[in-house]
């Protein structure tokens, strides 16, 4: 039989196992550090699956960065480009998760690629 709730109880709990703000912004579809949203992840993952490379000396490919055109970063993800140029490519700029960057296109910065690369 479970325990009877008694609100009594409850009132007395420590402040250390309260959740912490940030910890129930997963339930919103919000990222617990950055306040991202399930589409700004999206579109961090389709990024990290297009690594840029160019001709080093000695004819190797050298990594660059990973970056894609505004077109493929919208269609690898999933987003629409009006959301994507009004909502997520500036929420991405602010954190200093994105940049654009000539040739490339938009590139994840390195501390997005430290935050969120899977290895």
């Amino acid at each position: 039989m479970p325990p009877v709730f008694s609100p009594p109880h409850t009132i007395g709990v420590a402040v250390s196992t309260l959740p912490r703000p940030g910890a129930l912004a997963g339930a919103q579809g919000a990222d617990e550090c950055a306040g991202l949203r399930w589409l700004d992840r999206e579109v961090i993952r389709a990024l990290l699956s297009q690594p840029k490379s160019r001709t080093g000396t000695g004819g190797s490919p050298q990594f660059v960065c990973y970056a894609a055109s505004e077109h493929n970063v919208c269609m690898l993800a999933g987003v629409d480009k009006e959301e994507y140029r009004e909502t997520i490519r500036p929420r991405l700029m602010s954190r200093g998760l994105l940049e654009v960057r000539p040739y490339y296109g938009q590139a994840l910065t390195d501390l997005a690629v430290s935050t969120y690369s899977p290895g």
